[in-house]
């Protein structure tokens, strides 16, 4: 009986211990709602989407709707544009980039290969690339010309759909008409060797929702160049760059 009692006395007391010690230390939640709280406050026109600690003491992680992320203190009273990194003995880590990377691979992990315009590999595919294009763009046109090189690499293409000037602009439609042509890879390289497409009967394409995904992605110019990894690999890059980034 006694012993019973002594245990339920440890029980007690260790729990009375871990309530009152930690009593002055708000949780990590609550700071996340304070920072949350007052970037509301201040920046209501800019909706906040995630708040997340980093590895930085007392800076936080801010991930705005549209896919911007920032850096904040406890309060939310500063915030710092740019890239955290971390200083190891590997050199300069990005950590922000890291974040952005593995959100990423969700949403590619996410596409249908059905809504884009693919040219496939010759025989199995040893690597994807998922690019947004845009036909009148001089540098998209100049990427086109590698993709069959790519091909013959055992490179997968998959171009989504972002015209620069929006969806109801004159490119915009040339890409409303390659999505709904019956030979949409045949309409794709006529429209970047700037010929005049015929006008195809309309189709559920989903440019729009391609667009707004390209901005949740950071897509600010075209081409724009990501790996099934998550990572961004910039605008226009040759064939033999492209392979070495796949690391084939």
């Amino acid at each position: 009986m006694c012993f019973r009692i002594d245990l339920l006395l440890l029980s007690f007391c260790f729990f009375a211990y871990s309530l009152f010690s930690h009593a002055g230390e708000p949780s990590e939640s609550v700071v996340v709602v304070q920072i949350k709280k007052s970037l509301a406050k201040k920046i209501a026109h800019i909706p906040v989407e995630a708040v997340v600690p980093t590895a930085m003491p007392g800076i936080y992680q801010v991930r705005f709707r549209g896919g911007e992320i920032a850096h904040t203190d406890a309060k939310g009273r500063y915030l710092l544009a740019g890239d955290l990194f971390e200083l190891s003995h590997r050199g300069m880590v990005n950590l922000t980039e890291k974040t952005r990377s593995a959100d990423r691979i969700k949403v590619i992990a996410g596409l249908d290969a059905r809504d884009m315009v693919t040219f496939s590999s010759k025989g199995d595919a040893k690597g994807v690339l998922y690019v947004f294009t845009d036909t009148d763009c001089g540098y998209c046109r100049k990427f086109h010309v590698e993709v069959p090189q790519l091909n013959a690499m055992g490179v997968e293409v998959r171009y989504l759909a972002w015209p620069r000037s929006g969806v109801k602009s004159g490119t915009g439609k040339t890409m409303v008409n390659i999505w709904c042509s019956s030979d949409p890879q045949g309409a794709m390289t006529l429209a970047k060797q700037g010929q005049k497409l015929p006008e195809s009967e309309s189709c559920k394409h989903g440019i729009q929702e391609q667009i707004k995904l390209g901005y949740q992605l950071g897509v600010r110019g075209t081409p724009a160049i990501f790996l099934a990894n998550g990572k961004k690999v910039g605008g226009y890059r040759s064939a033999k760059e492209l392979v070495a980034e796949l690391g084939l």
